[in-house]
């Protein structure tokens, strides 16, 4: 097999791994690179439900996936191996082939679906002729005989993403996820995927964080308090970490540095003390934007 291919290969064959795991821990069972015909013709992944007359409880499931049915075909597109027309009408015949087979007359109790890392403009462009429209930001609905679906990991809010998805989508993303589960033992498995497939990047921020060090007071003082003082508005990456955390274990001195020159924060500051400035501080970041404009925008 070419170098190039087996490294597509891999990144395929890592996101199977952790959706796989994911889904079992949901108490579904999962088969990989399921065959449906004499030639290699493959599902990249099965997953159904427990017995054909089973009660379907979707609860456990990452809300992403709670369209499920009996049985759900899904085909997987890594950033190197995009998306193309074929592969949608390719999914709904492996689909009817599966049916065929394992002998599903119940079309109803059927979804498709591909999970592709962006949408190519070729695969854009053909989508309305395949009767698939949007029903929300990053998916895609096709109703034919069964439920198709599209999800374009490019487009897919965070919150509606599941981590195992989140680290194939972009670098913010999985510098994000890195952040919060580096240390915890029951996500190894995402942990191990990007230190595998993104080494380079998990390289910078090992050295960046100094992920040995896991409180966030050492993390200041690693660092250097005017570096996170200064970053607090800007870096991504440190949206990961508590903010309250960062500031308290900051000193006075750099808590008003990190206000620029913002003379009004300084006087609020130094008027309500440390921890009713902090407790405001997380008040207001909790209010819908829109309420804030429309307050703003009263006379």
């Amino acid at each position: 097999m070419p170098r190039k291919r087996a490294k597509r290969n891999e990144y395929e064959a890592r996101l199977i791994q952790l959706l796989k795991r994911r889904f079992e821990q949901a108490r579904l069972k999962v088969q990989d690179h399921l065959k449906v015909g004499k030639l290699p013709l493959e599902i990249d992944m099965l997953v159904r439900f427990g017995g054909e007359r089973s009660r379907l409880n979707t609860a456990r499931l990452p809300k992403l996936f709670r369209y499920f049915r009996q049985h759900n075909v899904l085909e997987i597109k890594t950033e190197q191996t995009p998306l193309r027309v074929s592969d949608l009408l390719k999914l709904q015949a492996y689909t009817w082939l599966y049916m065929e087979q394992r002998q599903v007359h119940e079309v109803e109790q059927v979804t498709a679906t591909v999970i592709a890392h962006h949408l190519p403009a070729t695969v854009r462009v053909a989508l309305p002729a395949l009767k698939y429209r949007r029903v929300h930001k990053g998916v895609y609905k096709s109703r034919s005989a069964f439920d198709s679906y599209l999800l374009d990991l490019s487009e897919l809010p965070e919150a509606l993403t599941p981590e195992e998805l989140q680290i194939f989508t972009n670098r913010a993303r999985r510098e994000k996820v890195f952040l919060l589960r580096m240390d915890d033992p029951k996500k190894q498995a995402l942990v191990d995927a990007m230190n595998d497939l993104y080494q380079s990047e998990v390289k910078k921020l090992m050295v960046y964080l100094d992920a040995k060090q896991k409180k966030v007071k050492r993390y200041v003082d690693i660092i250097g308090r005017k570096r996170v003082a200064a970053a607090l508005p800007k870096e991504e990456h440190l949206a990961a970490l508590s903010k309250k955390d960062l500031l308290s274990a900051l000193s006075k001195k750099d808590i008003v540095a990190a206000m620029g020159d913002d003379e009004t924060l300084r006087l609020v500051y130094t008027k309500m003390g440390r921890e009713r400035f902090l407790k405001k501080v997380e008040e207001i970041s909790r209010r819908p934007i829109r309420k804030q404009q429309t307050q703003a925008a009263r006379p």
